[in-house]
């Protein structure tokens, strides 16, 4: 099983991605682990894409969770057997953000490379309820959704994802 979480910022994407490589056993890839190395400092586009490049060879069954239109999507969508869009509303995802950092103020979290501490500043909370919204972004989106109509799962809200979650539980795919 090959499958890519995409979606919003803050709206639970690397948890559930982490939780479902948990209950597959599957290998699970954070693409901000790829994005940023230690202190929040980017890594050169060209190198991120062969790390996701290198990891998509290296295992027939996994779980990719992030955006990053840069580093192989249209690649990790059509070898997904699934995809699972993430369209939460922005200030659920502003609600959870707020939450994330107030459980890892200080600390890193395991999706992320270590060295970068949770942060919640006005740029982040800016790319949650705005500039990770363009309407470029969510015809993007909407792309996917279209193309891939076939596998594509939306999840809306928390309890749709805890309700898939607790459905892949059971039946051990998805």
């Amino acid at each position: 099983m090959k499958i890519s979480i995409i979606g919003y910022s803050a709206s639970g994407k690397s948890t559930f991605a982490q939780n479902i490589g948990d209950i597959l056993n599957i290998p699970v890839l954070h693409l901000d682990k790829v994005n940023f190395m230690p202190n929040w400092k980017e890594r050169k586009i060209e190198e991120s894409e062969k790390i996701v490049l290198d990891f998509i060879k290296e295992n027939n069954k996994f779980v990719i969770d992030g955006n990053y239109y840069k580093f192989a999507y249209d690649l990790r969508m059509k070898i997904s057997d699934k995809i699972i869009f993430f369209d939460f509303d922005r200030f659920t995802c502003l609600f959870q953000a707020c939450q994330r950092y107030n459980k890892y103020k200080g600390k890193v979290r395991e999706s992320m490379t270590e060295g970068c501490c949770e942060k919640l500043d006005w740029e982040f909370i800016k790319w949650v309820l705005f500039d990770g919204r363009t309407e470029e972004r969510i015809n993007r989106y909407n792309r996917v959704i279209e193309q891939y109509k076939d596998k594509i799962i939306i999840v809306k809200n928390r309890q749709e994802a805890d309700d898939l979650l607790d459905k892949i539980k059971i039946d051990k795919k998805i």
